[in-house]
């Protein structure tokens, strides 16, 4: 007896095996009972291969060597992917790609000058004509006898002959006028200039007021050619003692000013106190204030003295009495610290002499002397190695106090902190640093007086440069202080520089 056949209901349906996966592939794919699935396999093993549903793929055909193969060009990369440059600058010499397979080539694109490349020739060509166009050139006889250029706003004189450069005198503005006259010295002689005014005075009536205006403005910018030449004085009082009835005002102006600036010239540092007797008074008795205030009269007068009649002619002449004062001054200070703490016996001692010094530093700092402050910070400054102990008794706030006041001599950036204290000072006078002074105006004065590319024109800008500066120290001494000398302050100190200096 035959067994009987398992049911084919759909109710209860086989588990599946691994080998039944092959029923995947069925056109239903429905998964068939397990006989249903064998008869399956044997119908469709009597169907001819080619009327099958599923065909092989064929296999792909050979080339040979002569074909063409179109291959599909390369996507490019999106700019977002790309990696950043180094530089954001845009170079002038741009590479363009040239690939017969890129997107270009292929779409028959004709690709077009690099757009950065045209860009940057065209600024260049237009710096270049605008240049052209804020430089005027007089040409007399084929040669240039003058240069304007187009400076804050309005074309300015910046190179010139002798000649064409005094007749420009006669119609230019005042601050032409003082560049010409602080400078004269370096392309004509004084006693030359004065006579050719006098020339053009009694030749020319219709600038008669002009000269006169030429002359008081002389004495009012530059008064040290007349002091320092006693020949070049008479010449100019001759010539103003002669009736001119239609300028009698303008030679009684011109007469003040000779009489104001004589007064004026006179040197200023006349101390008489250091000769005198004096008690032996501590410098911790007095008065941290009454000190600096007095520091702060004396260098007032020196450095007005200096930026008014010293300061146009330095490095022409060695007739420089209050530059040598001052740094004389220097050096005194200098060595009256040193002189201080080295007869300070105890570190207690030492430690409240140092607390003094940056108290006095301070109080020039609040009185806008920084000639007076920094050079108290560069003598306490070279006492830090040889006091140490009496450095590190010092507390927080004296340390910050003096690092803060220190900052004023860091050399860095050409003295750049200090530039923008003075700068910000907003009270006047203020009292500049005269070695930051005196290599400035070096720095000036060493430009060439002509023109590198033409010898015989006179380079103008360096006149404008000279006159701006001495202007702008000038303009810091046009205010006094407002306190008064405190005499006995003044005759102690005067009597402890010269005991420290003998």
């Amino acid at each position: 007896m035959q067994p009987e056949l398992p049911s084919c209901s759909m109710s209860t349906p086989r588990k599946r095996r691994s080998s039944d996966t092959s029923m995947d592939i069925h056109p239903n794919n429905k998964t068939l009972p397990n006989s249903q699935s064998m008869s399956c396999l044997h119908a469709v093993n009597k169907i001819p291969k080619q009327s099958l549903l599923i065909q092989r793929i064929p296999s792909p055909r050979k080339v040979s060597e002569g074909d063409i193969i179109l291959k599909r060009p390369p996507i490019p990369p999106r700019t977002s992917s790309m990696p950043l440059r180094l530089s954001s600058k845009v170079t002038t010499q741009t590479k363009i790609v040239n690939d017969e397979h890129s997107w270009t080539a292929l779409l028959k694109i004709h690709k077009k000058e690099n757009e950065a490349n045209k860009r940057i020739r065209s600024i260049e060509k237009y710096k270049k004509t605008q240049d052209e166009k804020r430089t005027i050139k007089v040409v007399e006889n084929n040669n240039v006898v003058l240069i304007h250029e187009w400076i804050q706003d309005r074309y300015q004189i910046v190179a010139g002959k002798a000649e064409t450069l005094f007749d420009k005198l006669l119609d230019e503005d005042d601050d032409y006028l003082d560049a010409y006259l602080m400078n004269h010295v370096n392309f004509i002689p004084s006693a030359q200039l004065l006579d050719q005014l006098i020339g053009v005075f009694y030749t020319q009536k219709l600038y008669q007021t002009r000269i006169l205006y030429i002359i008081r403005r002389w004495l009012a910018v530059r008064y040290c050619s007349f002091e320092q030449s006693h020949s070049l004085f008479e010449r100019l009082s001759s010539f103003l003692t002669k009736e001119y009835d239609a300028y009698s005002n303008q030679i009684q102006l011109i007469q003040i000013i000779i009489y104001s600036q004589h007064r004026e010239f006179r040197l200023p540092l006349q101390l008489g106190y250091a000769s005198l007797a004096c008690d032996d008074i501590p410098i911790l008795s007095m008065d941290s204030k009454s000190i600096a205030r007095y520091l702060c009269l004396i260098d007032y007068e020196t450095m007005k003295y200096i930026v008014m009649h010293e300061l146009v002619d330095y490095g022409n002449t060695t007739n420089q009495r209050c530059i040598h004062n001052m740094t004389t001054r220097f050096n005194m200070l200098n060595h009256w610290i040193a002189f201080e703490l080295h007869n300070s016996k105890t570190l207690k001692a030492k430690r409240a002499l140092i607390i003094k010094f940056i108290e006095i530093s301070k109080f020039c700092l609040a009185l806008n002397n920084f000639h007076a402050c920094m050079i108290i910070m560069m003598g306490l400054s070279s006492t830090s190695n040889k006091l140490k102990q009496a450095w590190q008794s010092l507390s927080n706030r004296e340390m910050n106090t003096f690092t803060t006041l220190q900052k004023l001599l860091d050399v860095s950036s050409n003295m750049l902190y200090y530039r923008r204290k003075i700068e910000s000072a907003k009270k006047l006078p203020v009292i500049p640093f005269l070695p930051v002074i005196l290599k400035d105006i070096t720095f000036l004065k060493e430009n060439s007086t002509f023109l590198v590319t033409q010898s015989d024109l006179i380079n103008f800008s360096k006149c404008r440069s000279i006159k701006e500066f001495i202007e702008k120290q000038r303009a810091f001494i046009s205010k006094q202080y407002r306190f008064q000398q405190d005499d006995s302050t003044g005759h102690w100190l005067e009597y402890r520089l010269k005991l420290a200096n003998v």
